[in-house]
């Protein structure tokens, strides 16, 4: 038999990562992870220097391990971006310090453009996103819909679209209370479908199904 095990977080090991109080009303976009084609990062760029233009207090964090080919392009990007004074490449940072800049941000990005090889797999990424405590922008791709609702446990938007992802960036830098809305919803999904423990029951119940 083939079972389906969706990603799995260790949700109490995001959580350890405290919120710290920060001064200023700046709006923390953030992205993390591999910064290969299937993760839209020029679609991303291009969707916040819009949005920055129209809310000054946006920042856009990116950070990840990004492969020598790709530096000079992810920096060029930045370079030629009309916020590029907002948008700070941090490099691959060690694990904690990871955790603690995505809990401490306000908007989380998970994008995916509209390829085989994007929708061939879940976003792991998106396990420990929710678990963080944030508003979260994701794209639907791969079975991303099947867990979680729009507007409620994330801000789902259509891959490929710089429009939406401005879109989305601008109504939750405008709504306080939706990404509270969203980071409380998000907590549950985590709880409900990813927690590292439901999904390790649901592989030892169907191991112990196979070998009784």
């Amino acid at each position: 038999p083939v079972v389906h095990l969706p990603i799995s977080v260790n949700e109490q090991y995001i959580k350890s990562f405290k919120k710290v109080a920060k001064n200023g009303s700046s709006i923390r976009v953030f992205y993390g992870g591999s910064f290969g084609f299937k993760d839209g990062i020029p679609l991303l760029i291009e969707g916040f220097s819009r949005a920055a233009e129209k809310r000054r207090n946006l920042e856009l964090i990116l950070t990840g391990k990004v492969s020598r080919q790709l530096k000079d392009s992810l920096q060029w990007l930045i370079d030629n971006s009309t916020a590029k004074e907002k948008i700070h490449f941090l490099g691959c940072l060690p694990a904690d310090e990871f955790y603690s800049t995505m809990v401490n941000a306000d908007i989380l990005c998970m994008l995916r453009v509209s390829s085989e090889y994007a929708n061939a797999g879940f976003p792991f990424k998106l396990g420990e996103y929710l678990a963080s405590g944030n508003a979260i922008i994701a794209t639907r791709t791969s079975d991303v819909s099947q867990y979680l609702e729009h507007k409620r446990h994330a801000y789902l938007i259509q891959p490929d679209s710089v429009d939406e992802i401005e879109k989305a960036i601008l109504d939750l830098a405008d709504n306080i209370e939706l990404r509270k809305y969203l980071a409380y919803n998000s907590a549950y999904a985590t709880h409900e479908f990813f927690s590292m423990k439901k999904v390790a029951y649901i592989l030892y119940r169907n191991l112990c199904s196979v070998f009784s």
